[in-house]
């Protein structure tokens, strides 16, 4: 029986155009600047939130684990237009990152490379007008009820491929199948996941191709006043990428 993989969510934001023009690169690392990176989001019922939300903030992940912002934006007439940085300084990028992946037999086309924490390389996050954060954006695919299907985002620093599949048991005794198909570029990339679970199996796969459906744009809205500071919504979050959710206390704190 397959499990409903349902969050709840506050409100839910559809991508107007997502585009990353790209210079040439020769895939060492030294080849010529990235263009910028540009997300442009259309809100559902996005206007009944104009007095709510008035900037957006996209932060990254450092080696020591702080949050910093890399890029702002305004919130206006029901959506925003933000523009990620063509380069990222150095204590973003993290060394050896693959360790994990390569120890379980997947290749990796250039080990030499450094890229953002997976799924936290960058983080949505939404201000109110006494510059407070107000809660967070989630990329995803409602729809489907079979299978989790998410988009985040990673900065490579030269162009380097993740290929292979894995097969596991979790310690649950579950069967376990992880498959990368991802092709980063210099630059910020967007990579798909999709997680299934059915009785005794679980599937986690990640492309850079969209073949996995629509995805949008949901916003969850975050109550201080309840548990410390940890925002009550964080309950609903674990359904999204189990990353975000461990790593969800200490973004917040960081920024509030």
């Amino acid at each position: 029986m397959k499990k409903n993989l349902t969050i709840l969510t506050i409100a839910v934001v559809v991508i107007g155009v997502l585009s990353c023009d790209r210079d040439n690169d020769n895939g060492n690392g030294n080849g010529t600047k990235p263009a910028p990176f540009t997300i442009t989001a259309v809100v559902y019922n996005g206007n009944d939130y104009n007095n709510l939300i008035s900037g957006v903030v996209a932060k990254s992940i450092t080696r020591s684990y702080a949050m910093e912002v890399i890029a702002s934006a305004n919130y206006f007439n029901g959506g925003f237009t933000i523009t990620l940085p063509a380069t990222l300084d150095d204590k973003f990028l993290f060394s050896n990152p693959f360790s994990r992946l390569e120890a379980s037999g997947f290749t990796i086309s250039d080990k030499n490379a450094r890229v953002t924490h997976f799924f936290d390389g960058m983080t949505v996050l939404a201000n109110s007008g006494d510059n407070e954060i107000i809660g967070l954006f989630v990329h995803r695919d409602l729809n489907n009820f079979d299978a989790h299907l998410e988009g985040f985002f990673m900065y490579a620093d030269r162009d380097v491929t993740i290929t292979g599949t894995h097969r596991s048991v979790t310690p649950g005794g579950l069967n376990h199948t992880e498959t990368w198909l991802v092709f980063l570029r210099k630059g910020w990339n967007k990579v798909y996941f999709k997680g299934t679970s059915e009785e005794q199996e679980i599937t986690s796969m990640y492309v850079t191709e969209p073949i996995f459906g629509e995805l949008n744009w949901y916003f969850f809205e975050i109550f201080w006043d309840n548990f410390a500071g940890i925002p009550g919504s964080a309950e609903a979050v674990p359904s999204v990428i189990p990353s975000v959710a461990r790593n969800l206390s200490a973004i917040l704190n960081n920024v509030h």
